[in-house]
């Protein structure tokens, strides 16, 4: 929970996705969001900190998923960039960005279709989850597990899926481009 300040000088407690700044009407909304402050605060001490092995777990629940998603989404983008830049490209003289570009609306198409499976693989590999309580749910320590699993998971498998270039005829579509420029 956030503690954030009205203009009218009382403070509220409110989640991470409520809006901030609403107008005070009255001194009853003021007595209102001191004892809102007050649950929160007293919520915030009743959660109990996170093990370090509940961040991992929940680290690592975040990072499988990105992981897929990742490895899809680069290999996708340079497969699709590398085809539509050695065809069309080739053919209708455009620029090896722009087929990149095309190549990156396909992977953003297939992660947006295929996201659900990549996630339901992940949950197949029934990885231990951490057992957490509604106020440790709202702690940072976990909100901060929960994100940098994630940056990690994706990061990693943007990497593994960019290997695929180990195999690629890297100037074959500036050939083609040539060749064509010559007729």
């Amino acid at each position: 929970m956030f503690v954030s300040r009205l203009r009218c000088g009382a403070t509220r407690a409110t989640s991470r996705f409520s809006r901030l700044g609403r107008n005070c009407s009255s001194g009853a909304s003021s007595s209102s969001a001191a004892a809102a402050e007050s649950a929160a605060s007293s919520t915030a001490e009743a959660a109990v900190p996170p093990t370090n092995l509940q961040l991992f777990q929940q680290a690592r629940l975040a990072a499988i998923p990105m992981l897929g998603f990742g490895f899809m989404d680069n290999i996708i983008m340079i497969q699709a960039g590398d085809y539509i830049d050695t065809t069309f490209g080739a053919v209708l003289g455009i620029s090896t960005l722009t087929a990149a570009g095309f190549g990156n609306v396909c992977s953003d198409v297939s992660g947006v279709l295929f996201g659900g499976v990549v996630e339901s693989a992940a949950d197949k590999l029934n990885l231990a989850r951490p057992q957490w309580s509604a106020a440790q749910r709202e702690l940072r320590a976990v909100r901060l597990a929960s994100t940098a699993g994630a940056a990690v998971g994706i990061v990693c498998g943007c990497l593994l899926g960019m290997c695929t270039l180990l195999l690629k005829d890297l100037e074959a579509a500036e050939r083609l481009k040539k060749a064509k420029a010559l007729e």
